[in-house]
C-alpha cells in the first residue's frame, strides 16, 4: 500500500516566494512540510493515493482518552498526518470527525511530538473530505465536557454543568432560568472569566453565543487540559498565556455551535 500521506514529513527544498512551486514526486510526497495550500487542485478525480494539502483544516480526533483539536495537514484516500497544539494522544483506533460531520475510522501508524500519521480503515473520497459537504454544512467543532462552572447574571451567583464547547460557543445546563439573550459570566477553576449569551433554551439546556472567540490553539489546549490528557501544566500555562494576550475573557470547555441540531 502506498503510504504517502500518512509517512513522517520530510525536509522539503526551499521555494522563491515570487513563483508557485513546482510539482514534482519528490514535493508532492512530502507529509506534513510548512506549507499550506488554500485551493482545493482542479483535477482531482479520485485517483488512489491522490494527496492533497489543505489549508489549516481544522478537525476533532476522538480516542478512548476523549476529543482532542487537531488540522488535517496532508490527506489522500488512503490516510492523513494531523498536526496538534500539544503533544498528541498515542491511542492506535481512533476517530475522525470534520466540520460538515462527517466520521472516518483511522488507525494511528506513526507519531513525533505534535504531529503523527493515520491510515483510514476504508477508502475514502477525497472530493468530500477537501469539501466538508454535509447536512449541516461547515460548522464549528464542538467538543463533549462535562465540567462544573458559575454563573454571573446581574451580580447574583449559581451553579451549572457546562456540556460542551466550540470557538464560539458553548452548552450549559442549568436549574436557573436564563432569557434569551441574556448576558452572563462564566467561571471555572483555574480559567479565566468568559463572556456570553443565551441564543436558545430547551428546558434546563442553554445554547451560549461566546462574546469573545477563543482561537484553534487556545481550545486545543483547553480540551487537552480538561479531559485529563498529558501535560496539565503545559497545555494550562499556554492556554492561559494565549488567553491573556487576547483578552483575559475567554474560558471555553466543550460546545461550539450555539444552533441546536
Amino acid at each position: 500500500m502506498n503510504h504517502n500521506a500518512i509517512s513522517p514529513p520530510q525536509p522539503r527544498p526551499q521555494v522563491s516566494s515570487a513563483s508557485p512551486a513546482p510539482s514534482s514526486p519528490a514535493s508532492n510526497n512530502a507529509a506534513g512540510h510548512d506549507r499550506y495550500d488554500a485551493d482545493m487542485p482542479s483535477d482531482i478525480d479520485g485517483r488512489q493515493d491522490e494527496r492533497v494539502t489543505l489549508l489549516i483544516r481544522p478537525a476533532k480526533l476522538i480516542t478512548g482518552r476523549g476529543e482532542f483539536l487537531a488540522v488535517i495537514r496532508d490527506v489522500s484516500s488512503s490516510g492523513l498526518c494531523l498536526r496538534f497544539f500539544h503533544p498528541g494522544p498515542s491511542d492506535h483506533r481512533c476517530e475522525l470527525e470534520l466540520r460538515s460531520g462527517q466520521r472516518h475510522r483511522l488507525d494511528r501508524v506513526w507519531g513525533r511530538e505534535m504531529e503523527a500519521g493515520f491510515r483510514f480503515h476504508e477508502p475514502t473520497d477525497l472530493r468530500l473530505i477537501v469539501s466538508e459537504k454535509g447536512p449541516y454544512g461547515s460548522r464549528h467543532l464542538r467538543f463533549s465536557l462535562d465540567l462544573a462552572v458559575q454563573l454571573r447574571v446581574r451580580g447574583a451567583s449559581g451553579r451549572a454543568q457546562m456540556l460542551n464547547l466550540s470557538q464560539q460557543g458553548a452548552l450549559v445546563r442549568c436549574d436557573q432560568p436564563l432569557a434569551t439573550e441574556q448576558r452572563l459570566i462564566l467561571t471555572a477553576d483555574g480559567l479565566p472569566e468568559i463572556e456570553a449569551r443565551v441564543r436558545w433554551c430547551r428546558g434546563d439546556l442553554y445554547g451560549l453565543v461566546l462574546d469573545t472567540t477563543i482561537s484553534m490553539r487556545e481550545l486545543a489546549c483547553f480540551v487537552a487540559t480538561l479531559q485529563g490528557a498529558g501535560n496539565h501544566a503545559a497545555y494550562r500555562h499556554e492556554a492561559m498565556s494565549g488567553m491573556a494576550m487576547h483578552r483575559a475573557a475567554v474560558n471555553l470547555p466543550s460546545h461550539g455551535d450555539p444552533h441546536p441540531r
